[in-house]
């Protein structure tokens, strides 16, 4: 992981408590102008599902699990750590990484003879697809 991201999930931890506590709105944009980010995530999920053809295939903790982990784990950090490239560069990478899982997620579901893709199945897919993803490039962890 390169050093910068250290910092911008140690601010991101840190807020995620605060926020557990207070109520307001997680993460206070405000603080880092950096609104455009969930519209970034949902975008490229979206696009990621259509593309994939899985249309009321992914049940809804599956869909969260992908919304709120990109959110929180690829583009807040960019944000926080000033590393974020062009809007539709970043959504142009998290749509085709979002699709590399879902495409393996697909797979391991047909296997199991399951119309339904879990969070679960997501997690196993995102394992098996780590390597062809390109938000490694980003080196924020691994």
């Amino acid at each position: 992981m390169k050093p910068e991201f250290y910092e911008a999930y140690r601010d991101l931890a840190d807020l995620y408590r605060i926020y557990q506590r207070y109520p307001f709105p997680f993460p206070p944009m405000s603080v880092r102008g950096r609104g455009r980010d969930m519209t970034i995530v949902s975008d490229a999920l979206e696009s990621a599902i259509r593309e994939a053809k899985l249309e009321g295939r992914l049940r809804p903790d599956a869909h969260l699990f992908l919304l709120v982990n990109v959110h929180h784990m690829v583009v807040l950090p960019l944000s926080f750590a000033a590393k974020m490239p062009s809007r539709d560069t970043l959504r142009d990478i998290l749509s085709a990484d979002i699709r590399t899982i879902l495409e393996s997620a697909r797979h391991r579901s047909d296997l199991t003879d399951q119309h339904e893709i879990s969070g679960h199945t997501i997690v196993s897919a995102l394992a098996e697809a780590w390597q062809k993803l390109r938000i490694t490039e980003f080196e924020l962890w691994g």
